[in-house]
């Protein structure tokens, strides 16, 4: 009994393994050389790990950009909690934010890493109904998509802006 109850233990532990290895990777290459990409990845919510979507943008300053980019366009963030990358690096949320002006609010999770293996910036983004928005076969999916990349594009680098981003 003992034995058996062992063995299953590590059954699930190898399946997290394995589920926490794979990656689910959408990465592209605007005309510009502009690189992005869509990750599956877990978060931790309550008690419970769910898998989501997030959008990479690996030409990049600094891991803070999808959070300065959040910054310039919708002013200071509701939450700061612990990095999902790193423990110097702070995930900001915000919510209830309109991004196309039509009333429809969307919560979005900005964080990054900067190590020797990983360097790039993030976005999740949930609708008002906790819907993940970057998942395939979200309506808006690709709206969204192309509103970030645009204001990344966009965006207007002024070294004291990420002095702000740490308060």
């Amino acid at each position: 009994m003992r034995l058996r109850s062992i063995r299953n233990i590590l059954l699930l532990l190898l399946g997290v393994i394995v589920v926490s290895c794979a990656a689910n990777k959408e990465l592209s290459r605007e005309n510009d050389g502009f690189e992005w990409g869509v990750d599956e990845v877990e978060i931790a919510s309550n008690g419970k790990v769910f898998i989501v979507n997030e959008l990479r943008f690996y030409e990049i300053n600094s891991a803070k950009d999808a959070m300065l980019l959040m910054f310039q366009n919708y002013g200071k963030w509701d939450r700061r909690t612990e990095g999902k990358y790193q423990d110097n690096i702070k995930q900001l949320t915000w919510e209830s934010i309109d991004l196309f002006s039509d009333n429809t609010l969307f919560t979005i999770i900005a964080d990054g890493t900067e190590t020797t293996s990983d360097y790039f910036a993030s976005l999740i983004v949930f609708d008002s109904n906790g819907n993940d928005c970057l998942a395939n076969g979200y309506p808006l999916r690709y709206r969204i998509i192309e509103l970030f990349q645009d204001k990344k594009k966009r965006l207007g680098l002024k070294q004291d802006m990420y002095q702000i981003l740490n308060e």
